[in-house]
């Protein structure tokens, strides 16, 4: 059990430094591109409902 205790000790360690700063930054990047995500989904039609899609279009809608 004191192993155990050891080991959250070290990782409680690493988070109260620059590394919680930067997986709260990775956190927040991915809520933005998720919710970008679902925005683009509600605003844009499929591709296959566009009619002569110009380069812009096609450029927006690459896989």
């Amino acid at each position: 059990m004191k192993k155990l205790f050891l080991n959250f000790s070290y990782a409680n360690g690493l988070l109260s430094g620059n590394i919680s700063t930067i997986l709260d930054f990775i956190r927040g990047l991915s809520a933005i591109l998720v919710l970008m995500e679902h925005l683009s989904s509600r605003l844009f039609v499929g591709y296959g409902n566009v009619e002569n899609p110009t380069f812009f279009i096609k450029f927006l809608y690459r896989n």
